[in-house]
């Protein structure tokens, strides 16, 4: 597989039980997928702290507002086979994760395409499989690239 900003790409599987996001997310960041329930925890509580400021804000129309609420939406998120959505992949792309930046990338045929503006390479990749599955990509190609980029940045500044 290839990605323009990671050239070419692989991928490690996680267990397909509805927390695969997390469990790729916690294998990027921890070493192993069985961290995937503290991490689902905490990806979860800052979702909700990050929701409650925007709430609490001047700007009410930009605050998240998922169906049926910010309670009911997070009591749902919180059930151990529950799928990650759009919400928990907006958080983590906007605020990163343990530190780490996290970038999501969906596949399309022999290629991944990265979900976003960002370009510059995250700490974390994460690609979706036909909207069903998260995988890891490897971190080989992420730290590769960025070595590469930042290399060729000091070239063509004469650093």
């Amino acid at each position: 597989m290839w990605n323009p900003d990671l050239g070419a790409i692989t991928t490690t599987d996680v267990a397909s039980d509805g927390a695969c996001l997390y469990r790729a997310l916690s294998l990027g960041v921890h070493g192993t997928e069985e961290k995937h329930k503290m991490t689902r925890t905490a990806v979860l509580d800052a979702l909700e702290l990050e929701a409650k400021c925007e709430l609490a804000s001047a700007d009410v129309s930009a605050a998240f507002a998922p169906e049926g609420g910010l309670q009911a939406y997070l009591q749902r998120a919180r059930r151990p086979r529950e799928w990650a959505d759009g919400y928990v992949i907006e958080h983590l792309m906007r605020k990163g994760f343990s530190g780490k930046t996290v970038g999501f990338f969906t596949q399309t045929n022999t290629r991944a395409k990265r979900v976003g503006a960002s370009r510059a390479p995250p700490d974390v990749a994460i690609m979706n499989i036909n909207n069903v599955h998260f995988v890891l990509i490897n971190p080989a190609n992420t730290s590769q690239r960025a070595q590469a980029k930042a290399l060729a940045n000091l070239d063509a500044c004469n650093i």
